[in-house]
């Protein structure tokens, strides 16, 4: 969440994206590195879920593989949104995806293996999908897809095909394997997926994450395919108010100035499930922008985050969750139109965080720092404390690490405030005799758009949070600007004392 792409709003589905495992309800930072499912208060995201010989960091094949389910979620979800505008749907009307054993190599390495160990044949059941486009004018068309279960065509694989067999399997050079479950509708499906891809063209590298030439073998999932060339932005609800705002004039204006210049839609350093257009802010050269709503004193610009350093609530090292969501409008009377509109004047986000040494793990210092303990001591700093037997380690480092959580939950629910107070601010209704502004308040909150905009605000913040690899890069690096200097300390004081050498 370091670059400025991390900001964005990349936000969703009303389900929890669960792209890591199958029945974690949440993350946490846990003694071994197993996964350790969040409490009923909320869904935890914290630390260790990594085997012990892992590095930090997502792999680009990974990330790409993560990338194009996540896109297919926020695009499906934007269906759901446009369809049901004015009403609340349910969290089953929502296509949601788990991924697990992401595995990627050379694709010599699995040529003579059964394509049926691979990627799952057809099944009875399989999601279809139909790309929608919608636009005004000449303006870049936005996207949404609609997702339905239907029946599988049969299959047309030999039983016997190996992974040789797939046509046009020469053009590539690479392979992700992976295990999928796909929900949607209160029904679910679990099957094996196949990614092949080759990562230069010609002589050129492409960027990381961005491979030349994709093939996505997906038995389940309509076309992958489609989804992963899709570069369009995602339809925002409802459509017929979204093309008036001020918002819109500068996606339109943002998209058509990069491709004039030939830059790439989707930036190669994007976060996961990130879509064009989702970084983008009006400015005073959008048409509508300093008129868009009128906006009285009491309007917030931003999320007020209300923190609460609370006592352990599991057993692990430390952990972050978000709980609420509180958000209040004000009104103001539109005397031209004779109407009330809709401003924004609270929008609080709460969360909880903790972090604290195991039991039977000591500060490590150079105070404690001893001829017989200063090697194990550098050596569980430099696992980040990530090892069996561990023995040292340094709260602050437990700290930095939840840290970069909290910033990883500001930049997934930021940009959603952005969106849920366009939506908002986009509200009203007409003024009637004796109308007072408390009653127009009370209107405009129980209009299920209101409703629509502030729960999706949050759930959608909620599956870009999830989504994020942990632990990734910003998390080991935060934990070994900790360590690090107090690893460096630790050997210049056994230097000093004459103490025997550590390993390297």
């Amino acid at each position: 969440m370091m670059n400025n792409l991390r900001k964005v709003a990349a936000g969703l589905v009303v389900v929890l994206l669960a792209l890591s495992l199958w029945s974690s309800a949440g993350r946490s930072q846990e003694q071994r590195g197993h996964a350790v499912d969040g409490s009923s208060a909320g869904t935890v995201k914290g630390v260790r879920q990594k085997p012990l010989a892992k590095t930090g960091g997502m792999s680009a094949e990974e990330k790409l593989v993560r990338d194009v389910y996540a896109r297919l979620m926020r695009y499906q979800s934007a269906a759901v949104d446009e369809r049901l505008a004015d009403t609340a749907g349910k969290p089953s009307d929502y296509l949601t995806f788990e991924l697990r054993n992401i595995r990627s190599g050379a694709l010599a390495d699995i040529m003579e293996r059964p394509l049926a160990e691979m990627v799952t044949a057809h099944s009875e059941a399989m999601i279809s999908l139909k790309q929608v486009h919608l636009s005004e004018k000449n303006a870049p068309p936005h996207a949404y897809y609609e997702a339905a279960w239907t029946t599988a065509p049969p299959s047309k694989e030999q039983p016997n095909a190996v992974v040789r067999d797939i046509p046009g399997v020469t053009d590539f050079d690479s392979y992700t394997s992976y295990q999928v479950r796909v929900h949607l509708q209160g029904k679910q499906v679990s099957y094996r997926a196949l990614v092949l891809y080759r990562q230069t063209e010609g002589d050129r590298q492409q960027p990381a994450g961005r491979a030349a030439h994709v093939k996505i073998l997906d038995n389940v999932t309509g076309d992958m395919n489609t989804v992963y060339s899709d570069e369009s932005p995602r339809v925002r609800s409802p459509w017929k108010k979204y093309v008036k705002t001020s918002l819109y004039f500068a996606v339109t204006r943002a998209l058509t100035e990069a491709r004039a210049v030939g830059q790439s839609l989707i930036p190669a350093d994007a976060p996961i499930g990130y879509l064009p257009g989702d970084d983008v802010q009006p400015d005073q050269s959008d048409p509508l922008a300093a008129s868009d709503v009128p906006r009285p004193l009491a309007e917030v610009t931003a999320v007020n985050y209300i923190e609460h350093v609370v006592a352990p609530w599991n057993a692990n090292w430390g952990a972050m969750r978000e709980t609420t969501w509180t958000v209040d409008i004000d009104v103001r009377f539109d005397c031209p139109h004779n109407r009330w509109t809709a401003v924004v004047s609270k929008a609080d986000s709460e969360y909880e965080i903790f972090y604290r040494l195991l039991a039977g793990v000591s500060e490590a210092s150079v105070a404690s720092a001893t001829a017989a303990n200063h090697c194990k001591m550098i050596s569980d700093l430099n696992a980040l404390g990530n090892v069996a037997g561990v023995q040292w380690y340094m709260v602050s480092a437990v700290e930095a690490h939840e840290r970069v959580h909290v910033g990883e939950w500001r930049s997934s629910l930021n940009p959603e405030f952005t969106n849920m107070k366009t939506t908002i601010e986009g509200l009203s209704v007409p003024n009637t005799a004796g109308m007072t502004a408390g009653d127009a308040k009370t209107q405009i909150k129980a209009m299920a758009a209101y409703t629509n905009a502030v729960t999706n605000a949050f759930q959608h913040a909620r599956t870009t949070f999830y989504a994020i690899a942990d632990p990734n890069a910003q998390t080991d690096a935060a934990e070994h600007g900790v360590v690090d200097p107090m690893i460096q300390s630790i050997r210049a004081a056994a230097t000093s004392n004459g103490w025997a050498a550590c390993p390297p």
